[in-house]
């Protein structure tokens, strides 16, 4: 994974996130990881997707932008789901 600026941090959260059940959607897992890092979502980010016997496939910003927005979406459940309900 090519990370840039904020390396370690990035580095950190893989290692203490990566799971046998994360590691089954890759891409995912490393969206969720640059997200800690990244000021503006989707707009800064790029992920190409390289699979054994197959090309390099680079994810379009429409690809990479829905999978964002279904990341920040999970992250606002969760959140959600912490909070005790107020009656």
């Amino acid at each position: 994974m090519a990370i840039g600026r904020n390396q370690k941090t990035v580095k950190e959260y893989l290692e203490k996130n990566y799971s046998d059940q994360t590691a089954q959607d890759g891409v995912k897992l490393a969206c969720r990881a640059l997200l800690e890092v990244v000021e503006a979502g989707s707009k800064n980010i790029e992920v190409a997707v390289l699979r054994r016997g197959k090309e390099l496939e680079m994810l379009g910003d429409d690809e990479v932008d829905t999978i964002v927005k279904a990341l920040e979406a999970e992250k606002v459940a969760a959140e959600k789901a912490k909070k005790p309900a107020l009656d």
